[in-house]
């Protein structure tokens, strides 16, 4: 069976725009948020009527972006979804907006056996 995943990522400001789209895919199997507006998101997440951790019916997975600034969340996290193992990050930690930090993120994956 084919699993839906939502990947969000950089919303900020964008509650209202954030809470369209994760109605919108209300069919997903989980929503993986990359960081950069983390309050927004879980405020998104409660006008859909979503609670992580709490919810069976989807998978909520998160990490901090750059913009997090008082998150308590981590900057990367593994985890399996439908038996696939995934490495979750916002990304500026590894430098992505050069090939050698698309690089250093490629190896850190796999690494950890992503």
């Amino acid at each position: 069976m084919q699993k839906k995943i939502l990947v969000m990522s950089d919303i900020h400001n964008a509650r209202s725009c954030a809470s369209a789209i994760i109605e919108a895919n209300a069919d997903a199997d989980a929503v993986i948020f990359l960081g950069d507006g983390e309050r927004n998101f879980e405020a998104a997440l409660s006008v859909c009527g979503i609670v992580p951790d709490e919810d069976g019916r989807v998978k909520v997975f998160q990490v901090a972006g750059n913009c997090d600034w008082a998150s308590m969340k981590p900057g990367t996290i593994t985890r399996f979804i439908s038996g696939i193992k995934i490495c979750i990050t916002h990304g500026h930690a590894y430098y992505v907006k050069d090939e050698s930090g698309i690089q250093s993120l490629g190896r850190n994956a796999a690494a950890k056996g992503c």
